[in-house]
This record gives C-alpha cells, structure tokens and sequence, in this order.
C-alpha cells in the first residue's frame, strides 16, 4: 500500500463506521481487519458508500493474491474512488466513480485470468459499484444506466466488444437496453464494420439462442433488447455478397 493510499485509508477511518486506521491495523493480525468502529448518523448515500467501501475492503482482505497484483492495485485505486465520492457527495464524482468502474470491468476482464478466484473478487467489487448507485437511494436505475450505456458507447475500441463484461452488465440490469441495441444495430455500417458484425453475433448467439436453454420468459425478453440488432443482421445475412460464417444459421 502507497503513503498516499495510507492517508486516504486514515481519512476514510475518520468518517467511516468499520474502518480503522494505520496504528489500529498494525495491533491487528491482518492490514485489512475491520474493527467495529461507533456509528454515528449520515444521510442515505453516504451509507451507501459507506457498505460499498466495507464490501470491497472485506474483498482486499480475503483476497489471496500478491499485494502488487494489477487487480489488487485495481480495487485499491476503485476504493480510494468510492472514499472521494462519499466525502465530496457531488454529481461528477459519482459519475467519474461510475466510469471507473465501468472501465475497470472493460478493461481488466479482458486479460486471461491467472487467479480465477481473484478475478471474480475483482468483477463483483466493480459490479457492487455500480448496483449501489444504480440505488433509488443514491442517483437511481435511469441515471446510472443510461451513463454506463453512455460509457461502453464511447470506450475505447480495443475494449469496446468484450462480451464478458457486456454480459456481466446486461444480466446485473445496468445497460438501458434500447439505447444500447440501437447503438450495436448502427456500429455494423451495414455489414462493413466486421468487428461490429462479429461482436453483434455474438451477442444474440449468448442472449437469444443459448439462453432459449432456459426459462422461456428471458428468451422473449433478450430477443425483444435486441430486436434492432437482430433485424440489421438479418439484413447483412440477405443483402451482403459475402455474409460471415454463421450468419445466416444463426438468424435461421
């Protein structure tokens, strides 16, 4: 751990229920044992941030991976983002809050996971996140997805169709769908964008012909979010001299 992530750790001890500081831990057999702590009363979005910060200090505590892991350092950085926000409580911390993590999940679910344990650590600190502010309590569902809509629009290209964690988002109800299916549907370039093509495919392949395995009320769920996607690939299958592989199967 840094000095400046120890000063941020101290800060955080001052004002949150659970936490403890630097010459509490070092009497403690761990660094990242909570120590009940009285409570004292705060508004609802800081209990929020209060329970996000816990959770994810409980994860770095339980944690058996080597302190200088990238996703150790990961959660580290994530949790100095969630102390920012409570302690400033305003509208553009949050949302930087929200795109860290939206980042976080695009960016770090892309490496092949060594610590399959960890790695999983690592999503559910990024979705718990997300799933606080998307709170009534905090900014809501409407707010909050329609920004992380608007942040897996406009990322970066290299990480833009990671299925992973676009899966991850759609099942945790984080993505406004209609927004979302409309953006997939346009990014094909009517079939000349063969990233778009293939990343789209995959798509309705996991969420519309896998999932038919399961309860039929998702099936006309998920085929209803993607109703834009799956017309423009039905168009690409017909119209296109050379459609992908698998195409035209998988519209069939």
């Amino acid at each position: 751990v840094t000095p400046h992530q120890i000063a941020v750790y101290e800060e955080f001890a001052r004002n949150i229920p659970g936490f403890m500081s630097t010459a509490q831990e070092t009497s403690q057999a761990g660094p990242y044992m909570v120590k009940p702590m009285q409570t004292y009363a705060t508004d609802e979005i800081s209990q929020i941030y209060d329970k996000i910060a816990r959770e994810i200090e409980q994860h770095l505590h339980l944690a058996i991976a080597p302190p200088n892991s990238p996703q150790v350092q990961a959660l580290h950085s994530l949790l100095e983002a969630v102390i920012l926000a409570r302690n400033s409580r305003e509208i553009v911390t949050a949302l930087s809050l929200l795109q860290k993590a939206v980042d976080g999940l695009l960016e770090g679910l892309t490496l092949v996971p060594t610590d399959q344990e960890m790695m999983l650590r690592y999503r559910d600190c990024h979705l718990l996140v997300l799933k606080g502010l998307q709170d009534h309590r905090a900014y809501g569902p409407q707010w909050t997805n329609k920004n992380i809509t608007k942040r897996l629009i406009e990322c970066r290209d290299e990480h833009r169709y990671n299925i992973e964690a676009i899966d991850y988002l759609i099942r945790s109800h984080l993505v406004s769908m209609q927004q979302y299916d409309l953006h997939v549907a346009q990014a094909m370039e009517n079939g000349l964008n063969y990233m778009a093509v293939a990343f789209a495919m995959q798509l309705v392949q996991r969420f519309c012909v896998e999932d038919k395995s399961t309860a039929q009320l998702n099936e006309v769920s998920f085929q209803a979010d993607f109703y834009n996607t799956i017309e423009t690939l039905a168009r690409i299958a017909t119209h296109s001299r050379q459609a992908p592989e698998g195409l035209t199967t998988l519209i069939d």
